[in-house]
């Protein structure tokens, strides 16, 4: 789980904004729009090979690039190579597992350009901040903070994923900062949008029918022994052996929750084994096959899958159904509020962009 995959610009059901780091766009996704105006055209030699290139795994070799380099200027203001190659790297530690090895270095121009529109738009807003004087508490900060460490899985840490996008801790609280005045600002262009109409959510409701099907789906518990490729069958026999005890204890009476997080080397032993709810397809087939045949709350018998040994209790079952328009309405709401607000930010942001001076340097 990448801890900042979705962490960027984002409109509140209630009308707030939430930003929790400077990413403003995410890549293949503008807030001000796929069009560029003619005279702001990107470099297509924009390069962010620097020390800790995120691109350096590739097997390409690029001569480095003087970090101080100014490589465009914003309203007067200068913006160097590591500013970009900053931006740069904010976007791979959101990308990066979740995009194909053979296919991310041919994403290096797409990645270059989307920061470098990134850090003109965050230069932009950043004057509207100091224009409007915004001043946002220490406890904000600290706030927010906390939420994104509460979001981190179990293991990991909070200093990983800042090493990971080449920043100090020092450097990440003030981007926090930042990112909490500007988002005062943008909250303040949203505030006084109009709730959808019960009109505008049945027709959204009757013209996408399809997207209120809801698959059936399975709310289960389990115990994992993992196995290793190196295991030999002796091993692979022993690690049965103990999940076909851990099962006969359950079976005993013994509490699921405590023996998963005694003896599961799945991460959700932490919670009691709890997968949560599921639906087909998300899971290996052999566990798939188990837990959506199981009857409820009983102990099946031991499932073999490439990951290991698993004992599994299904706790809930839900059949295929079509979700209402009354259950859905709050869920229609926020969606449509949502896209409304993001049309008045694409528009204000591309108002910023249009007034503003952006020359864009020759590169060396």
């Amino acid at each position: 789980m990448n801890l900042f995959r979705h962490h960027t610009w984002i409109c509140r059901p209630a009308g707030r904004l939430i930003l929790v780091v400077p990413a403003l766009l995410v890549l293949g996704w503008s807030l001000a729009g796929c069009e560029r105006s003619p005279d702001h055209d990107l470099q297509d030699d924009l390069d962010i090979t620097l020390m800790g290139d995120p691109f350096a795994d590739n097997g390409e070799v690029r001569p480095p690039l003087d970090p101080n380099r100014v490589i465009v200027r914003v309203d007067g203001k200068e913006l160097t190579q590591k500013n970009l190659a900053d931006e740069v790297n904010i976007i791979v530690s959101q990308i990066r597992g979740h995009v194909p090895p053979e296919q991310f270095a041919q994403m290096h121009d797409e990645i270059v350009h989307q920061a470098m529109e990134n850090l003109i738009i965050k230069t932009l807003l950043a004057d509207e901040v100091e224009k409007e004087s915004v001043i946002v508490d220490e406890s904000e900060v600290d706030a927010a903070i906390n939420e994104l460490k509460a979001g981190i899985p179990p293991g990991d840490s909070l200093d990983r994923y800042l090493q990971e996008m080449n920043l100090t801790r020092e450097e990440f609280r003030a981007r926090i900062r930042n990112d909490l005045q500007i988002n005062r600002v943008l909250e303040e262009k949203v505030r006084d949008i109009a709730q959808p109409t019960d009109e505008e959510i049945t027709d959204f409701y009757e013209e996408n029918i399809e997207r209120f099907d809801r698959p059936k789906t399975v709310t289960a518990r389990h115990i994992l022994i993992a196995t290793e490729p190196q295991d030999d069958e002796t091993a692979r026999e022993e690690k049965r052996d103990q999940a076909e005890d851990l099962r006969q204890r359950l079976l005993a009476g013994d509490d699921f929750a405590a023996l998963a997080a005694q003896f599961s080397d799945c991460p959700s032993g932490a919670n009691g084994g709890d997968l949560g709810e599921f639906t087909e397809g998300q899971m290996v087939p052999a566990f798939e096959e188990a837990a959506f045949s199981q009857p409820i709350g009983e102990i099946g018998p031991v499932v073999e899958t490439r990951f290991g040994y698993h004992v599994i209790k299904v706790t809930d079952r839900t059949p295929a159904r079509q979700l209402t328009i009354e259950e859905s309405r709050e869920r229609i709401a926020d969606h449509l509020l949502s896209q409304n607000q993001r049309t008045i930010l694409r528009a204000y942001i591309s108002e910023l962009q249009e007034k503003a001076d952006i020359e864009f340097l020759d590169a060396p």
